[in-house]
């Protein structure tokens, strides 16, 4: 289990403090949001639970399997987490890189001097779980936006991680790719037990797929738990928004209130 414990962190070059205060707990076996505005202190997070970010500026604990993970190194780390950042970021990172090749770096904490047999066999495993045998060939920046996130979480998941972190996977993909994405992730959590952070601006899209959440204000955690924490007043108290819901086949739905609505449409 991840186990952060009063944790709070800023930047070196600045007194700011972006996380204050955050305690909570990521389990296995579940897909976690973390929801909030934008400077929320969300990807930072994030950064601290996979080591990127400079622990010699903070306080409080970050637990992976009990240890603290400061202590831990960075082949290990990779071992039990995979992260995937913003995808204007990776994809400036791996433009001319095939497709096999892309998934092949995720076992690089698996590889000593050169890959095996095994970690070949692997990628291909991986490929086929993902339908991408078909595009092993061809470069990342030859293929769509719903295929190129389906090749990052595919080297993700190529690390053989217990945990998953994602930082807003879906945000540049069209509605039918993001479903299709989350859907994904879900399959692969029901079948790997991998425990999974994922950072999201659409609360539907959240409530669709998501078993667990956590809510940030102003650099702090506001809230936590199952989808009940989302209610009118913290939606109103985190992003400003009225909002109501309706239950349709047993499946919370978040519409703007009614009054936002014509507020909305006066503006056209």
């Amino acid at each position: 289990m991840i186990e952060v414990c009063e944790f709070n962190f800023r930047y070196q070059s600045s007194s700011k403090v972006i996380l204050q205060d955050i305690s909570f707990k990521l389990p296995k076996g579940k897909i976690t949001a973390l929801l909030g505005n934008n400077g929320a202190g969300k990807s930072t997070l994030i950064k601290c639970l996979n080591r990127i970010n400079d622990f010699k500026y903070t306080s409080g604990k970050i637990l992976l399997n009990n240890e603290p993970i400061e202590t831990l190194g960075r082949q290990e780390i990779s071992k039990l987490i995979a992260y995937v950042p913003q995808s204007n970021y990776v994809l400036a990172q791996s433009q001319q890189t095939s497709v096999f090749e892309t998934v092949l770096i995720g076992r690089r904490p698996h590889i000593q001097w050169k890959a095996r047999e095994s970690d070949l066999v692997k990628v291909e495993e991986t490929l086929s779980y993902f339908n991408l045998n078909s595009l092993s060939e061809r470069s990342i920046a030859e293929l769509s936006g719903g295929e190129r996130q389906k090749v990052f979480l595919a080297r993700a998941l190529a690390q053989e991680p217990t945990y998953l972190l994602l930082d807003e996977p879906v945000n540049n993909l069209d509605l039918n790719s993001q479903h299709e994405f989350m859907y994904l992730l879900k399959k692969i959590v029901a079948q790997q037990e991998i425990g999974v952070l994922i950072i999201l601006h659409d609360l539907n899209l959240a409530l669709n797929y998501c078993d667990e959440f956590l809510v940030l204000k102003n650099n702090e955690l506001i809230a936590s738990g199952d989808s009940n924490i989302l209610t009118r007043e913290l939606i109103m108290d985190v992003f400003n928004l009225s909002v109501d819901f309706i239950d349709y086949q047993d499946q919370k739905v978040i519409i703007f209130n009614t009054k936002k609505k014509e507020a909305l449409n006066e503006l056209r």
